[in-house]
């Protein structure tokens, strides 16, 4: 399905579903109909933290706004009818008003690589004063330009991410070579396991457990929750605890549908979505550590690495590429708060 043609699609269900579900609401005050509707999309599962974030944060709008603002959630990008990188797009163009991009923001802006440098955050606590501080800001107006509204500090937690694979464990950067290796749509994750030497291929996460089955891959890194939510624990026998690196997912939205709203709607909004963001990162990280036994206990062998420098010792002309990329402002502000990255 072409992007016009999945355009089409979601214009016309979202309308369904709209005049369906507007018919039925009513606010306290027995309003009929919602004057603002909007849909928000996000990639991962029903029953993940995120989905229970973004629900409840809407939930909670619609009730304090007495039904005149309505945004709908839809888990797993309406049933992946988009890509995620597709997903950004409509949000610029205003066929969805709101989307949680993770990963794949680097296709659009280039700074927001900067959180997946290999080994850049020693526990989460340094990734979350990273986003919600002066990175964060610099998100904000690096997007305005290219028409995306990001939220200040609203960054939605995902979580370290770990190798998993089939046939041996991943202990250091020499069981990478020549591994066929799934890998995300992000310009920064490929770089860095193709670098170690990885034969890396790029697959939508709801087609992994497939790819991995089929043997068109072996091997992928990801939070402990897609490999359980997913169901890549019957597949993969070999976890690495790795935490190469750490993401989660920044709230966007699309300007036009922003501006539209009478100012104590955005008020609203922007009073509930830090309330939302911190449960979500608290669920998300209890879920986290969780999984660590959860995973040993549907059979996966769980290991850490035998030491990091492996990794980073092959990583000179990667970082010198990345800092380039990235910018010499985002770079400087993680140096500022984090200590020299790499070698450079």
């Amino acid at each position: 399905m072409t992007l016009t043609s999945r355009r089409a699609f979601l214009i016309a269900s979202g309308a369904s579903l709209a005049s369906g579900a507007t018919a039925a609401l009513t606010s306290p005050r027995g309003l009929a109909v919602a004057p603002f509707r909007g849909r928000q999309f996000h990639n991962q599962q029903p029953d993940s933290p995120l989905h229970a974030a973004l629900t409840g944060l809407w939930s909670a709008v619609a009730q304090q706004s007495g039904g005149r603002l309505v945004v709908d959630t839809f888990a797993l990008n309406n049933h992946q009818s988009v890509t995620d990188p597709e997903a950004i797009e409509l949000v610029r163009r205003g066929e969805i008003a709101f989307y949680t991009a993770g990963v794949v923001l680097d296709q659009v802006l280039p700074s927001a690589a900067a959180i997946c440098l290999p080994f850049l955050f020693r526990h989460r606590d340094q990734a979350f004063a990273t986003v919600d501080g002066p990175l964060g800001r610099l998100w904000q107006r690096q997007l305005a330009t290219q028409g995306i509204l990001a939220f200040a500090g609203a960054y939605f937690e995902h979580g370290f991410r770990h190798l998993s694979s089939k046939r041996v464990p991943i202990r250091s950067a020499a069981d990478l070579l020549g591994l066929k290796f799934r890998v995300p749509p992000s310009q920064i994750v490929e770089d860095y396991f193709r670098t170690l030497g990885a034969d890396t291929s790029i697959t939508r996460v709801i087609d992994l457990r497939e790819a991995l089955v089929l043997g068109k891959v072996e091997a992928q890194e990801n939070p402990l929750v897609v490999i359980q939510q997913f169901n890549l624990y019957s597949v993969q026998r070999h976890l690495t605890l790795s935490a190469h690196m750490w993401n989660g997912f920044q709230l966007i939205g699309n300007p036009a549908f922003w501006q539209r709203l009478p100012a104590d709607l955005q008020a609203i909004v922007l009073t509930q979505l830090p309330i939302f963001v911190g449960r979500q990162r608290l669920q998300q990280g209890q879920l986290n550590l969780a999984l660590e036994r959860r995973l040993h206990d549907e059979g996966m062998e769980v290991q850490g690495l035998l030491t990091p420098q492996s990794f980073l010792q092959h990583l000179d002309p990667f970082y010198r590429r990345w800092r380039q990329r990235i910018g010499s402002e985002a770079w400087e502000i993680l140096e500022h708060q984090l200590g020299p990255i790499g070698t450079t």
